[in-house]
């Protein structure tokens, strides 16, 4: 039995022969994608690391300044101004979120303590609490 692709046709071997070479060629080049990431990252985590050495040097204080005022600026009118409105439009809800729990907690906490209490009191004096 043959298969018919276009004007060609291919056995079932060949078929699944080229099948098979997809596969390793999408997994080849998976392997290389997570290295390639993985080398990129590990070059991010290095110069990160010779800028904090370098900011350390008494010699490099003045550029670590420069760049610090430069990289603040850019995050304030690029990161800040798009984050911030999201920020005040849910800062409420969250707020309120915070609250609801904290005070969950708290009732938790109480009324541990409180049976807690109500335990040690009538095992001490045999009377039952409610």
């Amino acid at each position: 039995m043959h298969s018919q692709l276009g004007n060609q046709i291919f056995s079932p071997r060949i078929l699944a022969l080229h099948v098979e070479l997809q596969e390793n060629l999408i997994v080849s080049l998976t392997k290389n994608m997570q290295k390639r990431e993985f080398i990129k990252y590990i070059a991010i985590i290095i110069i990160i690391l010779v800028i904090v050495f370098l900011s350390q040097q008494p010699y490099f204080r003045g550029y670590g300044k420069d760049i610090y005022g430069k990289v603040d600026s850019w995050v304030r009118t690029n990161v800040y101004s798009k984050v911030s409105g999201e920020v005040e439009k849910r800062g409420e809800a969250i707020k309120e979120e915070v609250n609801k729990e904290k005070n969950a907690v708290a009732q938790n906490i109480w009324d541990k303590i409180k049976n807690y209490l109500a335990s040690v009191f009538s095992k001490s004096t045999g009377a039952q609490v409610q």
